[in-house]
């Protein structure tokens, strides 16, 4: 079995993303508005938000 290491800045960042809590919402409207912003302000027909 292979022993992952994680630097400092990747666990700084993954501690980051992991304060905003964004996998434990069930709500999926949030997403919704979140793509239709973003969809608009780039004035593209849809919007993927992808992890």
């Amino acid at each position: 079995m292979q022993n992952l290491t994680i630097s400092a800045p990747e666990y700084e960042e993954q501690a980051t993303f992991n304060s905003y809590k964004v996998l434990k919402n069930s709500s999926d409207s949030l997403f919704d508005d979140l793509k239709l912003i973003i969809a608009q302000v780039c004035s593209a027909p849809i919007a993927i938000i992808s992890f």
